[in-house]
């Protein structure tokens, strides 16, 4: 598919893809100065890779992620994934990786993590309180209590559904951290990007520490 305008004839079939694309290029995560209207002027703004990826995250994001998480504020998470998408994708244009691939897999890294938390919540509470004191590794923690990796798992699924091999390996190694971006062959690609990105604490952690400083400030702290 090479022209703007057939990819906008098969998203203009589908309302709920059409206010996602409109949606999101008019936010603030693309900063455009003027509004955008119609589906094929937002698809020459973001391009035709750009629009796919976006309709890839949120074709996962809509299948997979719960209503309600039992230990996450599902609207903090979905910023907190923002942020990093942010930040991979500006790690990725000062590296010269595919800048797209790195923001959108720093979206996808976490997609599956509520739903394993809803799998295990007694589990995951128990890194979220260890969280508030220590420094401490998701998937350390997740192999220690016989949990499932999140990362490893969550690269299955993409695998499954025939997602890029690069965005697949964004995920996979997206703790890997330092090591990667170390890497010879690794350092200049998005999943080096995304693996820094995930230096931000995971959203678990995240979203108890935001918690504590709520309630600190309702009660005048």
């Amino acid at each position: 598919m090479r022209r703007p305008e057939d990819l906008a004839e098969i998203v203009e079939t589908d309302t709920g893809m059409t206010c996602s694309v409109l949606r999101y290029v008019n936010s603030s995560a693309v900063g455009l100065r003027s509004q955008v209207g119609s589906v094929q002027h937002a698809i020459s703004v973001l391009g035709i890779q750009r629009t796919s990826l976006f309709l890839i995250t949120s074709a996962i994001e809509n299948g997979i992620q719960p209503a309600e998480c039992t230990l996450l504020d599902l609207e903090l998470f979905a910023h907190v994934n923002l942020e990093r998408g942010l930040c991979a994708r500006e790690v990725a244009g000062q590296t010269g990786a595919n800048v797209e691939l790195a923001f959108t897999g720093a979206l996808l890294r976490d997609f599956l993590l509520p739903y394993l938390i809803n799998r295990s919540p007694a589990q995951y509470l128990k890194f979220r309180e260890r969280a508030l004191q220590n420094t401490l590794d998701l998937v350390q923690f997740e192999y220690a209590e016989d949990l499932c990796n999140h990362a490893q798992e969550a690269a299955h699924w993409l695998v499954g559904w025939e997602i890029p091999d690069e965005l697949v390996c964004c995920v996979l190694m997206h703790h890997q951290g330092v090591s990667v971006a170390g890497h010879p062959e690794l350092r200049s690609s998005s999943v080096a990007a995304v693996a820094l990105s995930a230096l931000f604490p995971d959203p678990l952690s995240t979203g108890a520490r935001w918690a504590g400083v709520v309630a600190d400030l309702a009660a005048g702290g």
